[in-house]
C-alpha cells in the first residue's frame, strides 16, 4: 500500500469478514502528506471466494491522524 504523512503516522490493519488478518501496521513518518512511501505486509491469508475486506483505523498519530492512503494492491 502506498502512504504518506507529514508526522509520526497512526496505526491500522487489514480484516476478512471481520477477522484481523494482518495484525497491527504502522504508518511511517514520511517527511510530507504527499510524501509517498510503499508498504510491503507479506504473509497475510486471503481465503478463496468472495469475502469482506476491511482497512480499519486502529489508533491516531500526532495530528490523531493514521495518514494518507493512495492506493493498496492484493498480489
Amino acid at each position: 500500500m502506498r502512504v504518506a504523512t507529514q508526522v509520526a503516522g497512526g496505526v491500522f490493519h487489514l480484516s476478512v469478514d471481520g477477522q484481523n488478518v494482518s495484525g497491527p501496521i504502522s504508518v511511517p513518518e514520511t517527511e510530507g502528506w504527499q510524501t509517498w512511501q510503499t508498504l510491503d505486509v507479506p504473509g497475510v491469508p486471503l481465503p478463496g471466494g468472495i469475502h469482506t475486506l476491511q482497512m480499519v483505523m486502529d489508533t491516531g498519530g500526532y495530528y490523531n491522524t493514521v495518514g494518507n492512503f493512495n492506493w493498496f494492491s492484493l498480489d
